[in-house]
């Protein structure tokens, strides 16, 4: 899902929320299957500058539970 939303003429605001969900397994023949997922979140504002220059600034944020991680 995303979202956007015009503050003023030259300021926006946005979000993104991802998940993924599936199935692998370690060994390409053989082996058992097991439950893979993601979760992406995404904040970001944008500044027009000058005409068709934009200023962004972006955080993601990404987190892997079977992995144990975490990535900012």
């Amino acid at each position: 899902m995303e979202g956007l939303y015009d503050i003023t003429a030259r300021w926006q605001v946005g979000a993104l929320w991802a998940n993924k969900r599936g199935e692998e397994r370690a060994d390409r023949d053989d082996g058992a299957w097991f439950t893979t997922s993601a979760e992406l979140a995404v904040l970001r504002g944008r500044y027009e500058l000058v005409r068709k220059w934009d200023g962004l600034l972006e955080y993601r944020f990404l987190r892997v539970p079977e992995a144990e991680s975490v990535r900012h």
